[in-house]
């Protein structure tokens, strides 16, 4: 993959890999939460019976709700309309990006290689079952680390603009570490 691409793995509640994640030292950067996951989906599709196809998979998604006079019952992966429990590597990958997205708006001047840093580096280690009693240690995803790498290594220098004038903000960041 190219240098400023983060590959992203599944795990769930237990630290185990998520099952149709895949894994590997040289294949996976970075592994976030995978399983039962809230999540949307357009609510019409739980009201209306019909079906949300995945184009490139030909997959379909069904909300297995029903209405019962002037009530909706619903399956028990569905929270309330427009809202289910979903599990995979689609349900990780918006965990790093999210991750991304906090950090850019700390500092929005980070290149993609930096930015990938501090999600990597800020990672912590952990040990996951990757099948059959194999375990690997890996990255987990972690967002006050990446934050903590972010304000350690790549500061950002602050330009407050006055009506008529401009002047640089000192900022003091007190990060405790065990907190």
């Amino acid at each position: 993959y190219p240098n400023n691409t983060i590959t992203v793995g599944g795990i769930n509640y237990l630290n185990s890999k998520y099952t149709s994640s895949n894994y590997g030292i040289n294949t996976i950067d970075i592994y976030a939460p995978a399983e039962h996951i809230l999540s949307t989906i357009p609510a019409d599709i739980c009201t209306s019976q019909s079906y949300m196809v995945n184009s490139d998979k030909g997959l379909k998604f069904r909300c297995e709700c029903f209405q019962f006079g002037d009530e909706w019952i619903y399956d028990t992966e569905h929270e309330f309309n427009g809202y289910h429990y979903k599990s995979g590597t689609s349900m990780a990958a918006p965990y790093v990006t999210g991750v991304a997205a906090l950090l850019l708006s700390v500092n929005p001047d980070l290149t993609a290689a930096q930015l990938k840093e501090c999600i990597l580096n800020g990672a912590e280690e952990i040990l996951i079952t990757v099948g059959q009693g194999v375990t690997q240690n890996v990255k987990r995803l972690d967002a006050w680390g990446a934050f903590k790498y972010l304000m350690e290594f790549y500061p950002y220098d602050y330009l407050v603009i006055d009506s008529d004038v401009a002047y640089d903000v000192e900022h003091t960041y007190n990060i405790d570490a065990d907190a």
